[in-house]
């Protein structure tokens, strides 16, 4: 309605409808709109936005309705997508140029003021809630395609290049046949003949079309700017939000959505342009019409009648070979199990939002499908997590199936008769695991030849790795997972060039901002190793092994830590903060020889540090617990080394000893009460009062749980 009557003042009523219909059935706004957080609001907004402007700028000086309609809208954009500081940016610069210079500041400064009310309240809840706070606008100046010491144009440039290579055919394919060149392909599954040949009809005709419509949206750009007092708007924010997404380092179709009715509007403004007469006009609108949205009309028509089915029946879509993953949710019998069985706070960690909408108001912690195995660990222990949604991702690998397989904290257990989820159980507190995953593989599988070539990846056997992971890529040149783990292989195998081939691979996918993201990890961890083999300064070298070290261990690859400190402890053996981190990984590593190496190196250089001490005396300890027999001693012992980590900074080695404690004698609160404490000061506070609830539960006077819940229940109160 709002594009109708945008159009309508801008180019009459036939166009209108044209150009309203046009943007109704475009898969594009169908699909992204009707999303669980839908973007519809943003494209409503901007469209209040423009049409405000243009009703502004008809009307006499006296009579200007800014700033408010149009303040409101633009200044709202922000705070759904930030790539709306495009259209401020753009109202703005506008405005400016009127010298409406007070009208430009308001809006402007409205716009910043939201937006950071908005980061300030987040950073509250995350403050109380996850002690961590991530914003896309903080992604946009971190390094993904050069080196730290290069200049960040240089990144952007490249980002841009990348970016072209993937929105060039979907900005050309826009208006008639978006489903055909991006993710929303997926959705098309068992199709029918007519559309089959649409499709093939189109992919012929692809670069006719391509250039067609770009050469209409430059003529509708050149002459919306030289026709329309307001045209210099709409050219600044489609530069500008071009400019935005292009250098964001992932590439995403949805982002195209806010430039579709922009598309539309130019394609219609230049096909006005074409010297007929009226009665010829009509016939040649309704003929573009008619093309223009028939090939749209039979992709949603083919992903309609696939939902209808869905809806009808989930289980009878199961069947096909290829379907996209959120067909494989079941969301209703997922939705009735947990409204029924399901503990009322219980949490459950998902990687998709829509979740949500299913669990009757339980809290739900959205965990990034390709999250390495430490954050993994860290996640569920400090949300206390109780089930894990892990649907299939790719064939039938799960979403986190490995950091799942690898997990040394927890195992992961099948919930009967419910589809893609898991119920999170603790090896320290229930060592007995009921569910191990299989270790023989298929490797005729391409899924068992990728879970191969990870566990050869992860165990240091690179090679074997290679070999696995180079098939499934032959098999699935496409799929994410498989150019991932051959990039880190490449790496892991010092192939720089093949590696980075990998990923620009990743780079140029759909949807691959995580990829992306902990790949850079990756070669941030690969370049420092490169530095230290390279260097012939001894502290330089000493220096870069260890920080390469650390970064491995930090990423979940032991193996390959171990490796590295080996290396170093080879080359350098008083490199002081090497050996307090060699001591900590040889004893989680269960390599007491190496561990024991490192501390007597430590007490050489300097046994009267505190931190040396303490090792000494865990080591000490655990000399203790292997003697001891009795449970109630184990768990004193156990609470004990959970005290000494604590005390030299290794929160999760002091969880992992408070956790055993507990499972050696059960009816003890100390241990909980430790485990709630240490929650409670990581500000993890939901997780913590759970903790402090099942204290209280065997011990119901115990005075500092008592107030502890007290005094934690008024925090989120005000949160």
């Amino acid at each position: 309605m709002l594009f109708y009557t945008l159009l309508k003042r801008l180019l009459g009523q036939t166009a209108a409808v044209l150009g309203g219909l046009m943007l109704a059935v475009n898969p594009l706004l169908v699909i992204f709109s009707s999303e669980a957080l839908s973007d519809a609001p943003f494209l409503a907004f901007l469209l209040l936005g423009f049409l405000s402007l243009e009703i502004d700028s008809s009307r006499a000086e006296g009579k200007k309705i800014l700033p408010g309609a149009m303040g409101l809208s633009v200044s709202a954009l922000p705070l759904i997508r930030e790539a709306g500081i495009a259209a401020v940016l753009a109202a703005g610069a506008y405005l400016a140029s009127r010298r409406r210079i007070k009208n430009a500041a308001f809006i402007v400064l409205s716009a910043a003021g939201l937006l950071g009310l908005w980061y300030l309240r987040n950073r509250g809840w995350s403050a109380v809630e996850n002690n961590a706070l991530a914003i896309n606008p903080s992604i946009l100046f971190q390094r993904y395609f050069t080196s730290a010491d290069s200049s960040i144009i240089k990144e952007f440039l490249l980002r841009a290049l990348y970016s072209l290579k993937a929105y060039v055919p979907q900005i050309g394919m826009i208006l008639v046949d978006p489903i055909g060149t991006g993710q929303l392909s997926d959705l098309i599954v068992s199709p029918s003949s007519i559309y089959k040949s649409s499709a093939n009809i189109l992919d012929a005709a692809m670069p006719i079309v391509v250039i067609l419509t770009f050469a209409l949206l430059a003529f509708g750009i050149v002459r919306d700017v030289g026709t329309s007092a307001t045209g210099r708007l709409r050219l600044i924010f489609l530069v500008s939000y071009l400019m935005i997404i292009l250098v964001f380092p992932a590439h995403d179709m949805r982002y195209l959505l806010p430039i579709l009715p922009l598309a539309i509007y130019y394609a219609l403004k230049a096909s006005m342009a074409i010297p007929l007469n009226a009665s010829l006009k009509g016939k040649l609108a309704a003929a573009v019409l008619i093309l223009a949205t028939m090939p749209n009309l039979l992709g949603l028509f083919e992903i309609v009648s696939l939902n209808v089915v869905y809806n009808r029946s989930p289980e009878q879509l199961l069947h096909y070979p290829i379907l996209p993953a959120a067909f494989r949710y079941q969301w209703k019998k997922i939705g009735a199990w947990i409204e029924a069985r399901m503990p009322a706070d219980a949490v459950l960690a998902s990687p998709v939002k829509d979740l949500v909408l299913v669990t009757g108001g339980r809290r739900v912690v959205e965990i990034d499908p390709v999250v390495i195995l430490p954050e993994f660990e860290n996640l569920l222990r400090n949300e206390q997590v109780g089930y894990v949604f892990a649907p299939a991702q790719w064939r039938d690998l799960r979403a986190y199936e490995f950091p799942m397989r690898e997990s040394r904290r927890f195992w992961f257990e099948p919930v009967t008769g419910l589809p893609n989820v898991m119920k999170v159980h603790s090896r320290l507190l229930e060592p007995a695991v009921r569910t191990p995953p299989h270790e023989v593989f298929d490797t005729l599988n391409a899924s068992e030849l990728l879970r191969k070539g990870r566990s050869d990846l992860v165990a240091g056997r690179i090679g074997e790795a290679l070999r696995s992971l180079r098939r499934v890529l032959e098999l699935a040149p496409a799929e994410a997972e498989a150019v991932y783990e051959v990039m880190i292989a490449d790496l892991m195998n010092d192939d720089m060039a093949d590696a980075a081939v990998q990923y620009q691979r990743i780079l140029t996918l759909q949807q691959t901002y995580s990829y992306i993201d902990y790949g850079r990890r990756h070669w941030d961890a690969a370049e420092r190793l490169a530095e230290a083999r390279s260097s012939t300064v001894p502290e330089e070298r000493a220096t870069k092994l260890f920080e390469a070290a650390s970064l491995y261990w930090r990423m979940g690859y032991p193996a390959r830590a171990g490796g590295i400190l080996n290396e170093l402890l080879s080359t350098d053996s008083s490199y002081f903060a090497a050996l307090q981190w060699g001591v900590n990984i040889s004893l989680q590593l269960r390599d007491t020889s190496r561990a024991w190496q490192c501390l007597s190196r430590l007490e050489r250089i300097d046994a009267a540090n505190p931190v040396v001490k303490a090792f000494k005396r865990i080591f000490l300890t655990c000399d203790s617990l292997n003697v001891v027999r009795k449970r109630p001693e184990k768990s004193r012992l156990h609470l004990e080394l959970a005290l000494l980590y604590d005390d030299i900074g290794l929160g999760q080695e002091a969880l992992d000893e408070a956790e055993m404690a507990a499972a050696e004698d059960s009816t003890r609160m100390e241990p909980l009460l430790f485990i709630a404490n240490m929650l409670d000061r990581g500000s993890h506070l939901l997780a913590a009062e759970k903790l402090y609830r099942r204290v209280l539960a065997g011990d119901p006077g115990n005075a500092y749980a008592l107030a502890k819940v007290d005094s934690i229940g008024h925090i989120l109160a005000r949160e």
